[in-house]
């Protein structure tokens, strides 16, 4: 693996090959190097839900689907359903005005981000 020292040129060329290295350190790295609004938005993209969130929903979903849910957990089930719902949101509004911002389709920005279609 290349070093950090290794990687040069301008940030849209090294996220288009970021799949040489490890994706989101090299994103990382050009986020604290980059104050600009395309950064603003690279990290508005990276916002997600915690490991531990994850974990509760899909445990959720699986108590859901084995009909064993509580009302308390049907609750709490909705309500991560959406915060998900609206950090896709802002996700989808951050791509489409970085694709605007970059010149290039949502398309090739999700591309060049390792985003896949169906997310």
């Amino acid at each position: 693996m290349r070093s950090t020292r290794e990687i040069e040129g301008t940030w849209e060329e090294i996220l288009t090959n970021a799949n040489e290295f490890s994706g989101k350190r090299v994103r990382l790295t050009l986020l604290e190097q980059e104050p600009s609004r395309a950064s603003d938005l690279l990290k508005e993209i990276n916002i997600g839900l915690s490991a531990a969130t994850w974990t509760e929903y899909h445990l959720l979903i699986d108590k859901r689907q084995a009909e064993i849910l509580t009302d308390e957990e049907q609750q709490k089930l909705i309500e991560i359903s959406d915060r998900l719902e609206n950090a896709n949101v802002r996700r989808m509004k951050a791509l489409i005005e970085l694709a605007t911002l970059r010149g290039q389709s949502l398309d090739t920005v999700m591309q060049e981000l390792g985003i896949p279609e169906s997310h």
